[in-house]
């Protein structure tokens, strides 16, 4: 048998940082937003690792009008993305929204694949009226 480390994570520890939901994040500008996503070190679940604040400025001559978010990412992360909509779509709507402020733009798409009828049905009943 193989010598082995088990590592039992407590889940309660206050260093193990915990999402939470900015009660006025509408303040922020644009600028704050993009440089909280860079000190925060977000980045794309693909291979790549990319910085997701770069996606947050596009160049000058370049007018967004509408975000889109992808739903439907490849695995190995399909099941965290699917999960993430079915158990916290108002979670995933906030973090459009800020989005949608950052890039100033009105409209947002999100994919989500037909076979995921739980994912659509849960965004769709937590979308803002």
């Amino acid at each position: 048998m193989a010598e082995a480390i088990r590592i039992t994570v407590d889940t309660f520890s206050p260093q193990i940082p915990r999402p939470r939901i900015i009660p006025h994040w509408d303040g922020l500008t644009p600028d704050q937003v993009v440089k909280a996503v860079q000190r925060a070190g977000v980045v794309g679940l693909g291979g790549a690792a990319f910085p997701t604040h770069v996606k947050l400025l596009p160049p000058d001559d370049v007018t967004v009008d509408t975000l889109i978010v992808n739903g439907a990412e490849c695995e190995p992360y399909l099941t965290t993305d699917h999960r993430m909509m079915v158990e916290y779509p108002e979670r995933v709507q906030f973090g459009i929204r800020i989005m949608m402020h950052t890039l100033g733009v009105e409209r947002a798409i999100i994919g989500v694949e037909k076979n995921k009828p739980d994912a659509i049905e849960a965004l769709e009943r937590t979308l803002p009226d």
